[in-house]
């Protein structure tokens, strides 16, 4: 039932539509950096350690606030916090359920 679970976080995060790319969901997109910013911190992380963490650039890193991450950079990120991709997930849906839509 977990690898079922993990499967389905992962295709959700994977998804364009989920970082609120699609102009439907500009509220998943905040979300999404907000919670993604909240758990680096939580970790006493800059983005630039978080970069280094997940084997990429700071460049990259700072990118995924402004639009949907490669697939690889999400895995590499969620490794470098600690965090599973469905913790990931649910940690972008807490904020996007706390966060009122404009």
């Amino acid at each position: 039932m977990g690898c079922i679970a993990s499967r389905r976080a992962s295709a959700l995060i994977a998804s364009r539509a989920f970082w609120g790319v699609s102009s439907i969901l500009p509220s998943r997109h905040a979300a999404a950096k907000s919670a993604g910013v909240r758990l680096r911190e939580d970790r006493g992380l800059t983005q630039e350690e978080l970069a280094s963490r997940a084997g990429t650039t700071f460049g990259t890193v700072s990118r995924t606030a402004k639009s949907a991450p490669a697939w690889a950079t999400v895995r590499a990120i969620a490794t470098a916090l600690g965090v599973a991709l469905d913790e990931l997930a649910a940690a972008i849906e807490a904020e996007e359920t706390a966060t009122p839509s404009a």
